[in-house]
């Protein structure tokens, strides 16, 4: 389980560096509330606290914690290293910088071996992949917002939090809820450092988050209208079948595309049913 969480990582960081996550409840955060009743009995639990002055400006790799108490599983020590590999739906303190981790030691590195397609030749070709640090490190497993609200009930994206326009940062307009009246889509920082995107309607007067990211990812994504029309969904990004998206969207009013200058990625935010929804788009 653990070993393909792994290379479930190390996939995730070869697609992008921009550090930002299509779709917020995808992001994953290290630090728990409580143990999930579906935690293995061989997982070790440690009760730890981060240093915020540290977690401030630590850009991912190795990060120490102080144990608190040990919770499941044999530990000794007073602090523990733990290895964070960035990933593009990893906020790795999204829910604090106190509380439990879970998940096992690990040490030094392994190497993962695949093979793709290249397209579009189709030739294959093989990929070596060499994941983990130096020493003895903790490697945490993270949960979802999607999954912490399963299991808790509470929905951390509705929760209130302050929001404060970035200096010189692009905004857009547009009825982008079909009210007819002009709403508002810019770039935000939160009171916990990461950047978003949010929309300020006309009424009622509230300002939902559609995309979040990185604070160092501004210089790579931009944000623009899409007026009416008719989308085609990018299935290549959902698997077959198109992944159970829709295969076209199509807009009656304006909608939000976040487009990645990196990955060339261009997600499509659109109003229906009461809440901003989000597809995978090419142009």
């Amino acid at each position: 389980m653990w070993r393909a969480f792994a290379l479930a990582v190390a996939i995730a960081c070869s697609a992008t560096s921009s550090l930002a996550c299509e779709d917020p409840y995808n992001i994953d955060g290290i630090v728990y509330d409580a143990v999930p009743a579906d935690t293995p009995s061989s997982a070790l639990v440690l009760d730890v606290e981060f240093d915020p002055a540290v977690v401030a400006h630590w850009r991912g790799g190795i990060i120490e914690a102080r144990v608190r108490r040990v919770v499941q599983g044999d530990f000794t020590g007073e602090r523990v290293r733990v290895g964070i590999m960035n990933n593009s739906c990893l906020w790795p303190f999204i829910y604090g910088t106190q509380g439990l981790i879970i998940g096992e030691m690990r040490e030094g590195f392994e190497e993962f071996t695949t093979e793709a397609r290249a397209y579009p030749s189709g030739e294959r070709r093989t990929h070596q992949w060499r994941i983990g640090f130096e020493g003895v490190w903790f490697q945490p497993k993270g949960e979802s917002i999607y999954e912490r609200r399963e299991r808790t009930g509470v929905d951390i994206l509705t929760r209130p939090v302050n929001l404060t326009p970035i200096d010189d940062a692009p905004s857009i307009s547009g009825d982008y809820d079909g009210d007819g009246d002009v709403d508002t889509a810019a770039y935000y920082e939160t009171d916990e450092g990461e950047l978003v995107v949010a929309v300020e309607h006309t009424t009622p007067d509230d300002a939902p988050i559609i995309w979040g990211g990185d604070i160092a990812s501004l210089p790579y994504f931009v944000i623009r209208t899409a007026p009416p029309g008719l989308y085609q969904t990018d299935c290549d990004a959902y698997g077959s079948n198109c992944g159970g998206a829709p295969r076209t969207v199509t807009l009656t009013h304006d909608g939000i595309i976040v487009q990645g200058l990196e990955d060339h990625s261009r997600t499509l935010f659109y109003w229906s049913d009461g809440e901003f929804q989000n597809v995978s788009v090419r142009e």
